[in-house]
């Protein structure tokens, strides 16, 4: 019996691991990287791809996954519009 983990078990331990320290952090940045790794474990259980494709598709996948959450969780009050110059005394 072989005892050595897999890539996408791997990959899946680093997206568990990245969901853990989103807990603690609450910025959505980890979330993203947890979104990327799990992504990742899915692709290594279908194949193996290059090194390069690996880290385009975790950096697509990680990007995107942050602006949409940015995007859904943002507060209404993380942005205000002023009227006029906000320089203005």
């Amino acid at each position: 019996m072989n005892t050595a983990l897999e890539l996408w078990q791997w990959a899946l331990l680093g997206g568990l691991a990245f969901l853990m320290l989103e807990i603690f952090t609450t910025t959505f940045l980890f979330a993203g990287f947890a979104v990327g790794a799990l992504f990742l474990a899915l692709v290594f259980l279908v194949g193996e791809p290059p090194l390069w494709l690996v880290m385009v598709i975790f950096g697509a996948v990680s990007a995107g996954s942050f602006v949409g959450f940015r995007r859904i969780f943002r507060k209404p009050d993380d942005q205000r519009i002023t009227g006029g110059d906000v320089n203005r005394y």
